[in-house]
């Protein structure tokens, strides 16, 4: 139903939302309140990109607080002024120290350098709902409930990832029934 009251009838209906928007939207679905993992976000602008690629650098050290580093205006130019960066840096967890871009910096300082010390912090976010934690997944990627397929990160994995492969799976489900 529209939300200007027009029906439209459907041999299949795939909710590709979040699951507690799926458990609101699909009687059958059930309750689902998931637990949240947040991630700190710190934005930097550098003169220069620290990268040589367009990627998101990962902490493969198993040490630090840096789990990733994303140059932001490599990807789009347009996301910082003419002859600068824009550095993004993901912290795990809620990180509410008022020092943590000094520490975030000093720990790249062993990723990228001296340059670090130059790059001038914008801002800080804290993205409480930035992945669902998982307790269980969906081996097909999807739930369907009376004609309605459900699908999205928490049929599969918390993820982009596991968002596109769910809707994949299920899109490849209907296109069976067809």
């Amino acid at each position: 139903i529209l939300e200007n009251g027009e029906k439209i009838d459907a041999s299949q209906v795939v909710v590709a939302t979040n699951a507690a928007a799926a458990a609101r939207l699909v009687e059958g679905f059930g309750v689902f309140e998931p637990n949240w993992r947040a991630v700190t976000n710190l934005y930097f602008e550098a003169d220069t990109s620290p990268l040589d690629r367009v990627i998101i650098a990962l902490n493969g050290t198993q040490s630090g607080i840096v789990n990733n580093v994303a140059v932001m205006s490599d990807l789009a130019p347009d996301y910082a002024p003419d002859g600068k960066a824009l550095i993004s840096v993901s912290v795990l967890g809620e990180n509410r120290e008022s020092n943590l871009p000094l520490v975030v910096q000093q720990e790249l300082k062993e990723w990228f350098g001296e340059k670090v010390t130059t790059w001038k912090h914008l801002r800080t976010d804290l993205i409480k709902e930035a992945l669902p934690t998982q307790e269980e997944t969906n081996p097909i990627g999807f739930r369907e409930i009376g004609g309605v397929f459900v699908c999205g990160d928490h049929a599969m994995s918390a993820s982009i990832e596991g968002a596109i492969s769910s809707g994949k799976s299920t899109a490849e489900a209907i296109l069976t029934l067809s």
